[in-house]
Order: structure tokens, then C-alpha cells, then sequence
């Protein structure tokens, strides 16, 4: 049977994730009873953390997390969740730290290489975006839609002036998602800066 802290953080859960306002207030009493009940219980934390993201509250969310991963320092979610909330407050530095955890814990999870890699780029760090774009392609390995990833790292190259690679990589998102318009636009832009480049 589960303790009753337990109960109260499963219903919390379930109702903070429903995203609907209408339920943040038992939701947050839940968590705050859970807590309450059991002051290190760490999922705890970071299920309220979430509530105060969804209530917009960026500073909190970051202080449950916190919290969260000095009780639980091996959980790698809570990692994972305030990198998002520092990606949101553009504290970049912050946000790699805790995604490089993360790999750290949870190997060769290619969305965490690929969100490390848009953290980088977003920090103008290219060449470790390149080399983090590049890892999630590498275990994305022949599936069509690896075509994600390429455009990423396109666009990585591209805006390292890198232009024949980035080229190479919208022709391979073309070829793998011909519907897709803006990998269109922005080889046709990396072709123009290649031409440029050359006069």
C-alpha cells in the first residue's frame, strides 16, 4: 500500500499535468501536504516545481527543482526539466550544465545532444552545436526523420559561414522531407552567402 504522501503527490501529478488552472490550487495543496508529510521526498519538489512553472512562477520552479536534485542528485528528469526553465530565462551556461547531467546519467539520448546543441548555438558556441547536432544524427542513424537533426546542424553551419556543409545538409532535409518549405528558403540563403563568400 502506498504511504500517504504517495497518494497525494500521484494525485497532484495528475492534475497539475492537466495544464488546467481550475485544479492548481488543490494541486498545490497536494504537494505542499506531501511535502509536509515527508520533507525530503524529492519528486515532491519537483512535482510542485512544475505546478509553478505551468502558474508562470520561473524562480520557484527553479527553487523546487533545486531542492529536488539535492535530495535526489541520480535523478536525471529533474535535471532535464530546470534546463528547460533556464533555457527559458536564457541562462544558456546554466540550461548545458544541467542537460551535460543528464548525458552524464542517461547515455546517448540523442533529444538531450540535440537540445545541448541548440543551447550552444543559441550561446553562439558553433562548433559544440555542430559536434552535439552531429552525435544525435549519428544515433538517429537511417531513419527518415532524421531530417530534424539535419536541419539543426544546417543551420549551425550556416551560421558559422560554413556554407558547402550547410548546403549538403538542407539538400539531405529536401530530400528526406520535400515538403518542407523553409529548408527550401534557407539553403537558397546559404547558396546566395556561398556565392558572396566567393567574389
Amino acid at each position: 500500500m502506498k504511504s500517504k504522501h504517495s497518494r497525494l503527490l500521484a494525485g497532484a501529478v495528475l492534475i497539475a499535468y492537466t495544464s488546467n488552472p481550475a485544479f492548481y490550487d488543490l494541486a498545490m495543496a497536494d504537494f505542499n501536504e506531501a511535502i509536509r508529510l515527508d520533507p525530503k521526498y524529492a519528486r515532491a519538489f519537483r512535482g510542485r516545481g512544475r505546478l509553478y512553472e505551468l502558474m508562470k512562477d520561473p524562480s520557484r520552479a527553479l527553487a523546487d527543482y533545486t531542492e529536488a536534485i539535492r535530495l535526489d542528485p541520480k535523478d536525471e528528469t529533474t535535471y532535464e526539466v530546470r534546463s528547460r526553465v533556464y533555457q527559458q530565462k536564457g541562462d544558456y551556461d546554466r540550461q548545458i550544465a544541467d542537460l551535460t547531467e543528464v548525458l552524464r546519467i542517461r547515455k546517448l539520448d540523442l533529444s538531450i545532444y540535440n537540445e545541448r546543441g541548440r543551447a550552444y548555438l543559441a550561446r553562439g558556441d558553433l562548433d559544440r552545436a555542430i559536434a552535439d547536432f552531429s552525435e544525435a544524427i549519428r544515433l538517429k542513424g537511417t531513419q527518415p526523420d532524421r531530417w530534424y537533426f539535419l536541419e539543426e546542424r544546417a543551420e549551425a553551419y550556416l551560421a558559422r559561414g560554413d556554407y558547402d556543409r550547410a548546403i549538403a545538409d538542407f539538400d539531405a532535409v529536401i530530400s528526406l522531407a520535400r515538403d518542407y518549405e523553409p529548408a527550401r528558403k534557407n539553403r537558397a540563403t546559404a547558396i546566395e552567402k556561398a556565392k558572396l563568400s566567393n567574389k
